[in-house]
């Protein structure tokens, strides 16, 4: 994931998605002033964007009539199945597989739909570097040219699919509660809308700009506000942690083992005493330092990418996706909430939004 090779696909990979799929959507949601749902927009586009970075596949669900993917539909149910089982006591979730309902039938369903997709595309791949075909460097071929890597379908399928699910639910996230926040500060906006004018950018044959993240990197408040927009909204909320012997925590709390330890990531961003008595305000400015540069937080204080050994090894390339897709919408587009509309967290592995976020879309005339 931090070869060259890769990090260049995955800027081309979201490129085009944005160019050929994002953009002419959103177009088109303008040009007949509809309300649409942006979360399941980004879950969409992230998840086409996942297949193709996993095995080279766009299975194409942001399309302009919004298709039913069924290998989508079976990602959502695997993530409702294991936030049941970690919420409930085993032996409830337990009985409910033995019986084959609730939850548990889903989620066996599920996985007979997402492993016939993920082995058919293990075995197209295979058989076009049986062939010499020319192979994009996704996942699936770096792990099939990689001698030290075990190439039975059951080992690929288990890791594709681990990298597939982790990139799609927190990328969306990630962008939706970004674009809230954006909606509840305009001053927020005007300033990246500042900073986006004086980046180098291209013009597609539509008339609309897109941006390269070599030049989004050197945005120091538009970043800021994606940091802080992941402080107050973490994609993953909790991280769950099994005790395996007796220890003695820093706090001074003994745990056992069979103990489970829950750490609030979301509880975390908000708490007083790690971020100031201005916690609770969407406030990008407290990421720049006194010289304008971006501030550096320790990994245990911003939790929003894990720590240490657990740190994600995806986060290079998920703040690469938010990026390029946040700077070109805010640039080409007006977002307003539709009134009325309540925006609360769902119970879920990850932080989505209960109702979703429906919004009205212009196109942005004064730049």
């Amino acid at each position: 994931m931090s070869q060259k090779s890769f990090c260049t696909f995955i800027a081309k990979t979201t490129r085009d998605k944005i160019e050929n799929a994002l953009l002419p959507f959103l177009s088109q949601t303008v040009e007949h002033d509809q309300v649409i749902d942006l979360q399941d927009i980004f879950s969409r586009l992230s998840f086409d964007m996942s297949c193709i970075l996993s095995f080279g596949t766009d299975p194409g669900s942001l399309s302009m009539d919004l298709p039913v993917v069924p290998f989508a539909r079976a990602v959502d149910d695997t993530s409702a199945a294991l936030f049941s089982r970690l919420s409930s006591p085993a032996a409830l979730w337990k009985l409910l597989k033995l019986l084959g309902i609730g939850q548990e039938k889903n989620l066996a369903k599920a996985r007979v739909v997402g492993d016939r997709f993920i082995i058919e595309a293990i075995e197209k791949r295979k058989q076009e570097m049986n062939e010499g075909k020319h192979i994009c460097p996704d996942m699936l071929s770096s792990y099939l040219s990689d001698e030290d890597v075990p190439n039975s379908n059951e080992f690929l399928r288990d890791n594709l699919d681990s990298f597939l699910t982790a990139g799609r639910d927190t990328t969306s996230s990630g962008l939706c509660w970004f674009f809230w926040a954006l909606s509840q500060n305009k001053q927020t906006e005007e300033k990246i809308l500042s900073e986006l004018r004086s980046a180098r950018h291209t013009i597609t044959p539509k008339g609309l700009i897109t941006f390269d993240p070599e030049e989004l990197d050197n945005l120091v408040y538009f970043k800021a506000a994606f940091m802080e927009s992941l402080r107050l909204f973490p994609p993953i909320p909790h991280n769950w942690k099994a005790v395996l012997k007796h220890d003695l925590l820093p706090c001074g709390f003994r745990v056992t083992p069979e103990m489970n330890i829950i750490v609030s990531i979301y509880a975390m961003g908000t708490m007083q005493k790690i971020w100031g008595e201005d916690c609770l305000e969407y406030k990008p400015e407290r990421w720049i330092s006194e010289k304008g540069t971006l501030r550096h937080e320790p990994s245990y204080k911003f939790m929003a990418f894990n720590t240490g050994p657990r740190t994600c090894l995806g986060k290079n390339m998920a703040l690469t996706q938010m990026k390029m897709i946040a700077a070109t919408m805010v640039y080409n587009f007006c977002f307003e909430v539709v009134e009325g509309h309540v925006v609360e967290p769902a119970l879920s592995i990850t932080l989505k939004m209960k109702n979703g976020l429906r919004v009205r879309i212009r196109k942005r005339t004064s730049i």
